[in-house]
């Protein structure tokens, strides 16, 4: 197995830390977007406080796909693994820290030990999989999450 890591860019969020903490680290939250989710590509959504699992298919074979909260620190962080990937066992951090009221600066971490010949087919891909979690970290940091405080 070898590791791969992907930072984003910082991003700034004009909701404080406590707000996206809440937020993220709750995944019955993500019960508000469910209806974004993509019917036909995504089925058998179960979201629960700490886990949500899914099944997607992927070259004719369904996968059951887990994500839960693996791990939280009040408005410092929240990591998320998923499991059930063929091959991969990525990881994903959140971080924030709230510079002053109005600025909280987030980035994304995502990491997973994969087979060695994983890697080598990720490498043409890896300024794809930079810029998608550099979009991620932008879409995240625009995330209306004083809106969604207290909502689950």
């Amino acid at each position: 197995m070898s590791e791969v890591k992907y930072e984003s860019k910082i991003t700034s969020s004009t909701a404080s830390a406590n707000q996206i903490y809440h937020v993220l680290s709750n995944l019955n939250n993500l019960k508000r977007v469910q209806h974004l989710i993509p019917a036909d590509k995504v089925k058998d959504i179960q979201i629960e406080e700490e886990q949500i699992a899914f099944t997607v298919e992927y070259m004719g074979q369904n996968f059951t796909i887990t994500i839960r909260i693996a791990g939280k620190e009040e408005n410092n962080y929240v990591k998320y693994a998923v499991a059930n990937l063929p091959g991969v066992e990525p990881n994903l951090w959140v971080q924030m820290k709230e510079v002053k009221p109005g600025d909280t600066r987030l980035k994304l971490t995502l990491k997973s030990d994969m087979p060695m010949m994983y890697k080598l087919f990720l490498k043409k891909a890896e300024p794809k999989l930079q810029e998608g979690i550099d979009q991620a970290a932008t879409m995240l940091a625009q995330m209306p999450f004083q809106q969604w405080d207290n909502i689950v």
